[in-house]
């Protein structure tokens, strides 16, 4: 097994949107992937994810997270998430439990999330793959016969 780590960092600036302004956001965060069994009909990713944020609105929180990915060679894939958000400013910290599948023409993800004082949220998301995947590469040409040697003019010969 191999190990990535990732960061990345995001700055959501407001912006005022119909007369009202939307606050800022800071975000800092990572993301460890381990790869298992790369090469094998079954590969197995394991994510860490965590990021702290600091907003106009909720103050600064943390979220941390879980992720186990299983793709198979056809291009299927199956996913398992888990998470926690800190977040005393709006008390919305809580839970949060996913599931994924994906093929080469959709993904479906659906999540459960504990909000809080907010009570819970479920998300269920389709997305479509639109397009035609790339296409394979080509044969390579059947080498050119080789060119005829340049033929040059007798020699000069210069008294």
């Amino acid at each position: 097994s191999t190990g990535d780590l990732n960061f990345s960092s995001n700055d959501n600036n407001g912006a005022l949107v119909n007369d009202s302004y939307n606050a800022w956001n800071v975000k800092l965060g990572g993301q460890y992937l381990i790869s298992m069994d790369k090469d094998t009909d079954l590969q197995k990713d394991l994510s860490f994810f965590a990021d702290v944020n600091r907003s106009e609105d909720s103050g600064v929180y943390a979220n941390a997270g879980i992720d186990f990915m299983s793709i198979y060679r056809d291009g299927t894939s199956f996913s398992f998430r888990g998470g926690y958000r800190t977040n005393s400013g709006i008390k919305a910290s809580g839970a949060s439990l996913g599931l994924g599948i994906g093929a080469s023409a959709y993904m479906i993800d659906y999540s459960y999330s504990v909000m809080g004082d907010l009570g819970q949220a479920h998300r269920l998301s389709l997305t479509l793959k639109f397009g035609s995947e790339p296409d394979e590469p080509d044969e390579p040409a059947e080498p050119a016969e080789p060119a005829e040697p340049p033929v040059f003019a007798d020699p000069v010969e210069v008294k």
